[in-house]
């Protein structure tokens, strides 16, 4: 019964992630509702959501600014998109290792930073992990409950909001995912 409940739950999840895809190639753009809103409220709502799977996995999550920093964005939309890499960062770092959230403003330019402390991604996968149904490891990937539509949705939002994201990562030492958005 436990894995039949896991299955249905890995497809809804799955189906969850393609109507979100569906429903951000169909905006293009053109239909995302921008309102001012504080980077770092957003970031705090993203975290008290993913809440439940950082405490599972002993985790502390440290969001660190200088300033609240307003942007333009849609809420909803940016929001998720912050869950989605937090989630990655959760999935993917050993227990009890922390994640760090860093929001600057640099120049014209909103610069979010999400650390995890994970085994890293080899050069080969930095370009690939943001198409569609991409996985590094599929057979950990599948465990850990990924669909591979996450980082997809990610870059969709982000580049709705005429931003860039990209990662750096060291095997064996983590990833760094930045977000940059104009102010």
């Amino acid at each position: 019964l436990k894995i039949i409940e896991k299955n249905v739950n890995r497809m809804i999840d799955l189906i969850n992630d393609l109507l979100a895809l569906s429903k951000l190639e169909r905006l293009q753009g053109g239909n995302i509702q921008l309102e001012e809103h504080s980077m770092t409220a957003l970031i705090q709502t993203a975290v008290q959501n993913c809440n439940g799977n950082i405490k599972k996995k002993n985790m502390s999550v440290s969001i660190e600014y200088t300033e609240d920093i307003t942007a333009m964005v849609d809420p909803s939309l940016m929001e998720q998109a912050i869950i989605n890499l937090l989630d990655n960062a959760i999935k993917y770092s050993p227990e009890g290792k922390p994640i760090t959230i860093t929001v600057t403003k640099q120049g014209s330019y909103i610069e979010m930073r999400l650390q995890g402390n994970g085994n890293g991604i080899k050069k080969e996968h930095l370009t690939k992990i943001f198409n569609r149904f991409y996985r590094i490891d599929r057979g950990r990937s599948r465990n850990e409950g990924g669909t591979g539509l996450g980082l997809a949705i990610v870059k969709h939002i982000i580049q709705y909001h005429n931003g860039k994201i990209d990662v750096t990562s060291t095997k064996g030492s983590g990833s760094c995912f930045k977000i940059s958005l104009p102010v």
